[in-house]
């Protein structure tokens, strides 16, 4: 039913399936990940890769990552406005996009991940 509602506005497509993400993630503003809960979201490590600022609520690893622009937990206009900053200024953008890239290449790189699993394996 929200689906459908959604639909009827021309200014948002509801697009299903996709095996473009990265393509279409390249093509966007920025990335709005509005999840009231999440492990780790994927598409937020997929945005920051491809230079795509995140705007989003507080929820799992999204926390301490520097991937991105958090907002009060279901604040919903603080979300908005945080998206439309990072959309609508250069300066904001670049500095959210520096900030995922640096997160990217500390805390995910590969070698850094490999470290991690190596350590948590020492362990069992």
């Amino acid at each position: 039913p929200m689906a459908a509602e959604l639909a009827q506005d021309d200014t948002l497509q509801l697009l299903g399936p996709r095996c473009d993400v990265a393509r279409l993630l390249a093509l966007a503003d920025v990335l709005v990940v509005p999840s009231r809960s999440e492990g780790h979201p994927m598409i937020a490590l997929e945005a920051a890769a491809l230079g795509t600022p995140v705007a989003a609520f507080p929820v799992g690893n999204l926390v301490h990552s520097g991937l991105a622009e958090l907002v009060a937990q279901e604040d919903i206009p603080a979300l908005a406005s945080a998206a439309l900053q990072l959309a609508l200024s250069e300066d904001s953008c670049r500095r959210a996009v520096a900030r995922a890239r640096r997160a990217l290449r500390t805390s995910y790189s590969p070698q850094n991940h490999a470290a991690r699993l190596m350590q948590f394996y020492g362990q069992v």
